[in-house]
């Protein structure tokens, strides 16, 4: 989904906290190009949402620092994928 299509969809349902998950590279699919988290962050600031946190869950690729993200100290789960996910939950919601 494509941000613009995003703010759409979270509009129709008048929500004041929205969590997303964005991939740290861009991806391809149906032959549709998609961008990177920093590129989604920066659509989402411009869009005039207010962003508390940035969360990575850390798989392989790290996110590439970039003006987007310059403001926040993202939270680092190195070991998401070997961690019960209440542990995880609970690490974001004490950050």
């Amino acid at each position: 989904m494509y941000a613009k299509d995003f703010f759409t969809e979270v509009n129709k349902h008048n929500v004041s906290i929205v969590i997303v998950t964005l991939r740290t590279n861009g991806t391809t699919k149906h032959g549709k190009p998609f961008p990177d988290a920093a590129t989604y962050l920066g659509e989402f600031i411009n869009y005039g949402w207010r962003i508390i946190g940035v969360a990575e869950l850390v798989k392989g690729v790290r996110l590439t620092p970039t003006p987007n993200l310059a403001r926040y100290t993202p939270i680092v789960i190195p070991n998401v994928l070997t961690q019960p996910v209440i542990v995880n939950a609970q690490r974001l919601k004490s950050s």
